[in-house]
């Protein structure tokens, strides 16, 4: 998963409870030919940006799970567990050329400056 899939997942569930809000005002104000815009673009930016925020919340959960598991012998570039592999080599899901014990510098950092939290 890239980064921007992420935002695109959050800015879609937004867009999505926007056109539901959208359709139910409507039908609400039908009656009375009301229109109501500005309230419905804040609610689209709260639902879009806590729907990123949950989602980056359990992707990073995720990662850090797998960086753990794996002895911080992961891809750098898309995940793939390098655990049991060579030291120095090429990734097999990407291609991408690792040597283990950079990787695994990169990884200690990360999980230094990435605190845990609970995305249930």
């Amino acid at each position: 998963t890239r980064p921007w899939q992420g935002t695109l997942g959050g800015l879609g569930i937004g867009l999505a409870v926007v056109l539901v809000l959208e359709f139910l005002l409507q039908l609400a104000d039908l009656a009375q030919n009301k229109y109501t815009v500005p309230p419905l673009i804040a609610v689209a930016f709260m639902a879009g940006s806590y729907g990123t925020h949950l989602y980056w919340g359990r992707h990073v959960n995720r990662m850090r799970k797998c960086v753990i598991e794996n002895d911080r012998r992961v891809c750098l570039r898309c995940g793939y567990a390098l655990k049991g592999l060579a030291e120095k080599h090429d990734c097999p899901e990407c291609g991408t050329h690792y040597d283990i014990e950079a990787t695994r510098n990169v990884w200690a950092a990360w999980l230094d400056r990435t605190p845990e939290e609970d995305w249930t």
